[in-house]
């Protein structure tokens, strides 16, 4: 029993938010390529990933660093397993994402303007050193806590003097596997299932609530991609798509590419909410990187 005891105390369990499917032997192989103290050995439990950490410090430094990884294009959450958890308690829904925020006027990029911007989004955890850094700034980087599953928010209106209203990007990293018609990660717009009027309404009242109820919103011609590649917060290169891990050394938050806290809750999170096709593509020019 307490041997079992300390099996369960340095297992991660993590679930892929996305439409594809990946062999354990393939995530396997990826992560021993990892930079770890001990082997780390991958099982998979219906639709959920298992890593069993034979040195409890990787196990710990793993959800201390990389809470939420990549794995060819696709978003991999983390939770560390307790012994009196079951699958259903654990919250996949929600994390903790890397968002920059670009096109604040320099007179008003500061960490505490984007924060009053950023708060009908998620919670705001934290800025990185040089967003808290005086002096101008050609984007914000901030730690915000999001809902995975809701359509993501390409950015917001803020009204400047005399009525003027400007439009400024949210750009998110760790992102690559995205709809460009139902704003949610997982599959791409090809592989779509939602129709275009009601994708359309879910994502203007997903912007409007989170930015002035009066802003008038300029929508393209039916079935038009309703976000632009600027939801994109990283480049689409392999060292980004696949998270590379090393659990060798410390790293400060501002240094890592997506974190996610080790939120424990029940939230009907076994209703998988990925109904549409797998797609292996990014963007029609990125097409060869994601096969």
């Amino acid at each position: 029993m307490d041997a079992s005891k300390g099996k369960f105390n340095s297992m991660v369990v993590g679930k892929f938010l996305n439409s594809r499917e990946f062999e354990v032997e393939e995530i396997q192989d990826r992560v021993d390529s990892w930079v770890t103290k001990a082997r780390i050995e991958v099982r998979k439990e219906g639709k959920y990933i298992l890593f069993f950490c034979q040195n409890l410090e990787d196990s710990e430094d793993l959800m201390a660093l990389y809470n939420t990884i990549n794995f060819n294009s696709a978003l991999l959450v983390l939770k560390p397993w307790r012994l009196e958890a079951s699958f259903r308690s654990f919250n996949f829904s929600e994390a903790a994402m890397w968002v920059k925020v670009e096109g604040i006027p320099v007179a008003l990029s500061s960490s505490s303007f984007a924060e009053q911007l950023l708060k009908k989004l998620g919670k705001v955890m934290l800025f990185d050193d040089k967003s808290n850094a005086p002096g101008p700034k050609r984007f914000l980087r901030v730690l915000l806590w999001l809902r995975l599953k809701a359509p993501f928010i390409p950015g917001a209106f803020i009204e400047l003097h005399q009525g003027k209203t400007i439009w400024v990007d949210f750009r998110y990293e760790g992102v690559f596997n995205f709809c460009k018609r139902c704003g949610r990660i997982g599959h791409k717009q090809r592989w779509c299932i939602k129709p275009w009027e009601i994708a359309q309404q879910d994502v203007e009242c997903a912007i409007v609530t989170a930015c002035n109820q009066e802003a008038c919103l300029m929508l393209g011609p039916n079935s038009a991609p309703l976000y632009s590649s600027k939801i994109y917060g990283l480049p689409f290169i392999p060292m980004f798509t696949t998270t590379t891990v090393r659990l060798d050394r410390w790293r400060t938050l501002s240094e890592i590419i997506s974190s996610s806290s080790s939120s424990h809750s029940t939230d009907g999170d076994d209703k998988d909410e990925y109904d549409s096709k797998d797609d292996m593509d990014h963007d029609e020019k990125e097409e060869d990187n994601d096969r």
